[in-house]
């Protein structure tokens, strides 16, 4: 057989299937590595899964004690030293009175917990210990992507010439840095002015805003 020749039965893969197959080897790699990250107990989606099952179920009355115990041993196990266990027990057994502050049958998300602590800011001072729990609810980040750019940031932030910064103006700067895109120049124009104002010689030197 010539070398330019091949085989009968050798089958030659054209540029759609080839992609296809490199498309689905790729889909299943990401679901391989999401059902990884969702299945350890630790994860993140697997607390916030615990956390929004436990707060909806003591709203609406639809989780069993045996059901309630097992969550808060997984939640005490994370978060044991962020929230005061004693009273959030007590404050799940009121909180179906949520219903009636906010004058609904039922709550499907958390979303409308929140509204509801919204709407009546004297009901935050109550359930303090769930309010707690909702700030890390919504604060837990999905992936380490969060942290990885503010470490990035740090490199362009704490150069040689800004050894003297303490820490506070480097978390200052850095949070500006990082959501800049939330720091307009109206808010910059006031910093600016109150930096200024604060100092007779810096008055003369940048003059006023």
């Amino acid at each position: 057989m010539r070398k330019d020749e091949r085989p009968a039965n050798q089958h030659q893969f054209s540029m759609e299937e080839y992609f296809r197959k490199e498309y689905f080897a790729v889909l299943d790699a990401m679901r391989i590595s999401v059902e990884n990250r969702s299945s350890s107990s630790k994860s993140a989606f697997t607390i916030l899964r615990v956390i929004e099952s436990l707060l909806l179920g003591s709203i609406n009355s639809s989780i069993t004690g045996d059901e309630m115990t097992q969550k808060l041993q997984v939640l005490e196990n994370m978060f044991s030293s962020d929230l005061d266990f004693g009273k959030f027990q007590c404050e799940l057994k009121l909180l179906p009175r949520l219903l009636v502050i906010a004058n609904v049958q039922s709550m499907t998300k958390l979303d409308s917990v929140c509204e509801a602590f919204v709407k009546n800011p004297s009901s935050s001072s109550i359930y303090g210990e769930t309010v707690r729990l909702l700030k890390i609810y919504f604060t837990v980040p999905m992936t380490s992507c969060s942290a990885e750019r503010s470490f990035s940031s740090l490199r362009r932030l704490k150069t040689y010439l800004r050894q003297t910064m303490t820490q506070k103006s480097l978390n200052t700067v850095a949070l500006c840095h990082v959501h800049r895109s939330r720091c307009n120049d109206e808010l910059v124009k006031s910093v600016f002015s109150e930096f200024v104002m604060k100092n007779s010689n810096r008055q003369n030197y940048f003059g006023k805003f």
